[in-house]
């Protein structure tokens, strides 16, 4: 009794299979993916996917900083070449108009706004920004008149 034969015998469990190995089915041992070379493989994935990220970010940054450094270059350019072509003091008048049209367009949507709500359209914008512009510089005149 000393020497027992354990209950498990592995040549009990081989069998053995005369099908050619396309039409045997796969046993375990057979389907077993190496993980730690897959692992490797997706955690080299990942990084790349990420350093790919960051480096597309970082040229769309650069983009936008040399696009708004170049519009503000050609502004520049812009106010320069029509003070030489046309005088300082039509550029100061032409620039103190653009100001208050576009303090007028703004003054106009929110009145449009408002008039949308009440479910009223206005026909003629254009005429309409002008009327506020013109409202914007008789209250600058009317306020320097009475500091003056």
């Amino acid at each position: 009794m000393l020497f027992r034969r354990p209950k498990s015998d592995r040549l009990s469990k081989v069998s053995i299979d005369a099908r050619p190995p396309s039409r045997r089915r796969k046993t375990s041992k057979e389907t077993i993916i190496p993980t730690t070379e897959l692992s490797i493989f997706f955690y080299l994935a990942k990084a790349a996917v990420w350093l790919s990220r960051q480096l597309l970010w970082s040229l769309f940054l650069l983009g936008n900083l040399l696009t708004g450094f170049i519009q503000q270059q050609m502004a520049y350019d812009a106010d320069r070449y029509e003070i030489a072509m046309a005088g300082r003091t039509i550029f100061q008048s032409s620039f103190r108009a653009l100001q208050l049209l576009s303090a007028g367009f703004l003054n106009s949507t929110n009145a449009l706004q408002r008039t949308l709500h009440e479910n009223r359209l206005i026909d003629k914008i254009p005429k309409f920004v002008h009327s506020q512009a013109k409202k914007i510089t008789q209250r600058r005149y009317r306020c320097h008149r009475r500091s003056g």
